[in-house]
């Protein structure tokens, strides 16, 4: 019986898989090194060409998967209210 592969499993077995530089575009050809980077390398080119566009989603993503995510030091609790609920 053939294993059933996890999502993860078949994400990252993708995400390793080695592009050819020339195939992508012009923005992630400049930060790769070499003839060839990993999907992995191009998307991660990619939301750093966004962020340094001023895309500030992918600004946070790149804080935040670079294990620099805000603590909240607040202390403070959220509530989510709306003035209807008043």
């Amino acid at each position: 019986m053939k294993k059933v592969k996890r999502f993860k499993e078949v994400l990252n077995e993708l995400l390793s898989r080695r592009v050819s530089v020339g195939t992508l575009p012009e923005a992630i050809k400049r930060g790769a090194k070499g003839e060839s980077i990993t999907l992995l390398e191009a998307v991660l080119l990619a939301q750093i060409n966004k962020a340094i566009g001023g895309d500030t989603s992918s600004a946070t993503f790149l804080r935040d998967t670079s294990g620099n995510k805000l603590k909240d030091t607040t202390g403070d609790t959220v509530v989510n209210a709306r003035f209807e609920d008043l």
